[in-house]
């Protein structure tokens, strides 16, 4: 029967219950890095700006070729 509830004592509830708390110390470490993260990676968006994307983009599509043109800098090295 689905409606009642077992007799015994569910395990992973009791292991849940004993836990030292390592959960919330992992749980807190994650919010805390996504804070940082998106504090940090907001200041550095306003700091640099449109600029620093843009020069990101053009390093990209050189080391890339996507250009379509003949990279002959990287045939040198």
């Amino acid at each position: 029967m689905v409606a009642g509830t077992s007799g015994g004592a569910d395990p992973v509830t009791d292991a849940v219950e004993q836990a030292d708390g390592s959960g919330r110390v992992f749980g807190l470490g994650v919010g805390v890095g996504m804070a940082l993260g998106f504090v940090l990676g907001a200041a550095l968006a306003w700091r640099f700006g449109e600029d620093a994307w843009d020069g990101l983009q053009a390093l990209i599509d050189r080391l890339t070729g996507g250009d379509d043109g003949v990279n002959f800098e990287l045939l040198l090295q």
